[in-house]
């Protein structure tokens, strides 16, 4: 379903049930809209309010130098008040500001922090995928779009879920990470950015956030009935370690058909007796392909039977997806079947350098869940894509000027911890 603007009835309704402390569902049921639609409207309207009350919100401090304060160590509501010389009720809004602009607020106790140093955790779904057990459906898997990079290919990626929707029935599709390219990730990374998306100062770094969710806002097509669910991956993650702010929980936000997944590995239930664990490795492709995958499997099973035997049950971890490597393999090894999925981001600088060639695509997979809610057979089917030069062009972009400038020759504020990539990986401005 499609977004629609909010009306002032609906305001004065979502008031009253919120006074009356009526539960999310039942505020759900009555708009007609979702619980997710609904709570972020409340906190829009709660945010105007605070915003009101404040006779004059003053322009210091900004966003950016409350991130570079509070990203220095957890701090207290007084110490933010003694920095700046404000009031307790402006620096409350100011971090109220924070949260709605997608900052990774961390709150223990009194104290007060953004984090850059910790991804945030894997986000559970609760919802099964399959309405009854005992039938077939199809799953999309589309990974790796790196939004914001001049190799993305999003009419591929858009054709592929287009395709899945109409000719396989698919209805939920599943991003195994990096839906953005991120920002000061690798020396020279700004060769492999498109210009609207390069940030030409310190202060444009949490500007190409915007830039990028926005692209991707554009990339993903809305369907009636389809449902996205993104994991954040490292490229992702590059945009929390620089500035503060989660791209990949500011496009689920804004979008009613995405679920945020958080980061690294996150489990989606097919149904009630079968998973699929979704996984952002690290590290490049090794030797053999299929051995980060094999690894993964053999890790994933041994929790899958230690939580098993916990719990007195069979394992119900029935499938691994794993993306950020950009190849195409399929193991179908019982009892835990692994994936990667292709990528839809074509050969970078970076992969140029390493001598690295991605599979362009997507996949789908045929499932048949049988009575007892565990998996009986998957079809495999990988749809190739063909690079498109400079596909970036063939979508909306703001004119800008290209600018040409190196990373290295920018102010290097910290460093973005890698260890399978040492010390190439940077962070700046």
């Amino acid at each position: 379903m499609g977004w629609k603007a909010w009306e002032p009835h609906e305001d004065a309704v979502l008031h009253r049930m919120m006074e009356t402390e009526q539960s999310w569902a039942d505020i759900s049921d009555e708009l007609d809209r979702s619980e997710k639609s609904c709570q972020s409207r409340w906190d829009r309207l709660v945010h105007d309010r605070l915003t009101a009350e404040v006779v004059e919100v003053e322009d210091t401090p900004t966003k950016q130098e409350l991130f570079r304060f509070m990203a220095d160590k957890p701090r207290t509501i007084t110490e933010l008040c003694n920095k700046w010389d404000r009031s307790p009720e402006v620096i409350h809004l100011k971090i109220a500001e924070l949260k709605t602009d997608g900052y990774e607020i961390s709150e223990e106790r009194d104290r007060t922090s953004i984090a850059v140093a910790t991804k945030p955790e894997g986000q559970s779904v609760e919802q099964v995928l399959a309405d009854m057990e005992g039938q077939e459906f199809s799953i999309a898997i589309a990974s790796d779009l790196h939004a914001g990079s001049r190799h993305s290919q999003p009419t591929q990626h858009a054709a592929f879920i287009r395709k899945a929707y109409e000719e396989f029935g698919v209805r939920h599709v599943i991003n195994p990470g990096d839906t953005f390219t991120g920002v000061f990730g690798y020396r020279g990374q700004t060769r492999d950015l498109m210009p609207y998306a390069r940030p030409t100062g310190r202060s444009e770094a949490s500007v190409v956030v915007d830039k990028q969710v926005w692209l991707a806002d554009n990339y993903y097509p809305k369907l009636d009935g389809l449902q996205y669910y993104n994991l954040g991956g490292n490229h992702d993650y590059w945009h929390i370690s620089v500035t503060g702010r989660n791209g990949v929980k500011i496009l689920c936000d804004m979008r009613e058909d995405m679920k945020y997944l958080g980061y690294d590995v996150a489990s989606v239930p097919l149904s009630d007796k079968a998973h699929i664990r979704v996984w952002h490795p690290t590290g490049g492709v090794p030797y053999a392909v299929s051995y980060r995958l094999q690894k993964g499997l053999e890790g994933n099973y041994k929790e899958a039977m230690q939580e098993a035997i916990n719990q007195d049950e069979v394992p119900i971890t029935s499938m691994l997806i794993a993306g950020h490597l950009h190849i195409a393999v399929f193991l179908p090894t019982l009892p835990i079947m692994g994936l990667h999925p292709g990528c839809y981001e074509a050969q970078s600088n970076y992969l140029k350098k390493k001598g690295l060639f991605p599979d362009l695509g997507g996949t789908i997979l045929q499932l048949r869940l049988g009575d007892d809610g565990k998996v009986k057979w998957v079809n495999y089917i990988f749809i190739p894509a063909l690079e498109i030069k400079d596909d970036w062009k063939n979508w909306p972009v703001p004119s800008v000027e290209d600018t040409d400038y190196d990373v290295d020759d920018l102010d290097v504020l910290y460093s973005v911890e890698n260890p399978s990539q040492g010390s190439e990986y940077v962070g700046g401005h």
